[in-house]
């Protein structure tokens, strides 16, 4: 079995670190059980999406007290809400609540108007 080096067959290299990783990443599951395994996971994925460490992430879940930023909801899970065009993380906002700010394109006016929409249907 020989390296292969990226400048040399870049394809070839990604196939095989991902072999790599898909192996080491078994082997830490069979270790660690499940539950960790899924926390191992999860800080991988907000260090490489988000850049945060997972002490990050429970210091912003600690500010809003484990509370969605927008509904207050403290029984689901929050994902990390960020600005597309920056990257600049916002806050923890449950499923509903990112998805319905993603459904809008996070433009504040599109916004604004569904809520005076909202607003004009209650006083009829």
């Amino acid at each position: 079995y020989k390296r292969i080096k990226k400048e040399q067959d870049p394809e070839r290299w990604r196939a095989m670190s991902l072999v790599r990783e898909q192996r080491y990443l078994k082997r830490l599951k069979s270790a660690k059980g499940p539950e960790v395994f899924r926390q191992i996971l999860y800080t991988r994925h907000l260090r490489r999406k988000y850049g945060l460490t997972w002490d990050q992430y429970q210091d912003l879940m600690q500010r809003q007290a484990g509370a969605c930023a927008i509904c207050q909801a403290r029984d689901k899970r929050l994902d990390v809400d960020h600005d597309h065009g920056t990257k600049k993380v916002r806050g923890l906002l449950c499923r509903d609540c990112n998805l319905g700010l993603g459904r809008f394109g996070e433009d504040a006016a599109l916004l604004t108007a569904a809520l005076q929409y909202l607003i004009a249907s209650k006083r009829t």
